[in-house]
């Protein structure tokens, strides 16, 4: 990781990641480069034993994409419905397993919150994971929704 951190730096100089803190790097953009991060489970298993699950389809789509994690695990039909129906579990600042939030409350409550990023900012992270992010794609096979 370090080498990938000096390439970024020399191609990138004016950018937010020549900092004199490499850990403000790591955890603001590093932990955003998913490719780089699941490579080396590409180089020691074979595709078809990993999958991607996109934490925005645990949201929009969750029965669906439980019922897809469950088929790859091999683990016996289940209809998720139900359990999904019941709201969302350790969520949103509400700990614990023993009860659920409703979905709409969640989904309301991040709605409401924002991270304030200049048209600019948000438009040079976008170009800048841009092309991470379709590494990220082209390995894995799958497409998440940003």
């Amino acid at each position: 990781p370090a080498s990938q951190w000096s390439k970024l730096v020399e191609k990138y100089p004016h950018k937010i990641i020549n900092l004199p803190n490499p850990h403000l790097f790591e955890a603001f953009i590093g932990r955003g480069m998913y490719a780089a991060q699941v490579e080396w489970w590409y180089a020691a298993f074979p595709a078809a034993d990993i999958t991607l699950v996109c934490s925005e389809d645990l949201k929009t789509k969750a029965a669906e994409t439980m019922s897809t994690l469950s088929d790859f695990l091999g683990l016996p039909a289940f209809d998720f419905a139900e359990i999904v129906s019941e709201g969302m579990f350790n969520v949103a600042g509400h700990e614990g397993y023993d009860k659920a939030t409703p979905r709409n409350e969640v989904l309301e409550e991040e709605s409401n919150v924002t991270i304030p990023l200049s048209n600019d900012f948000r438009k040079e992270l976008q170009d800048f994971f841009e092309e991470h992010n379709e590494r990220l794609f082209k390995l894995t096979g799958k497409r998440c929704p940003w």
